[in-house]
């Protein structure tokens, strides 16, 4: 009787070992794309001063969840607040999340780095 209730006991940790997981996989870089920007000095005569006008997209990221694509002036980290950047973001609910192109504006004085953030939270 006891090896028989080893053997079941073994056998229930084999089935229950191979149980797939049930979340998505994250982002793959070599399919999946991350934020970008194409972005020109506005030298409109009621654009502020060092300021810029583009466009800022993201995308596609093969599942569902939330894109957030952020333009910072002379901030270099992820959590890092800005003042003069611009941000955009876009949830995805049919198993892609894109964020389609959209006109942004900021303030780049001349000399400060520029940096492009991009943050995904899977759905």
């Amino acid at each position: 009787m006891r090896k028989i209730a080893i053997a079941l006991l073994a056998a229930g940790a084999l089935a229950t070992s191979f149980t797939p997981v049930a979340h998505a996989a994250p982002p793959d870089a070599s399919v999946d794309a991350s934020c970008g920007f194409t972005t020109a000095t506005d030298n409109s005569p009621e654009a502020p001063e060092n300021s810029q006008t583009g466009v800022l997209y993201g995308g596609p990221i093969r599942q569902n969840g939330n894109l957030k694509c952020t333009i910072k002036v002379n901030v270099g980290t992820h959590a890092g607040a800005y003042v003069n950047g611009a941000t955009r973001n876009q949830s995805g609910t049919n198993g892609v999340t894109v964020l389609q192109p959209g006109v942004v504006s900021y303030i780049s004085p001349e000399g400060e780095p520029v940096y492009l953030c991009d943050e995904f939270n899977d759905g």
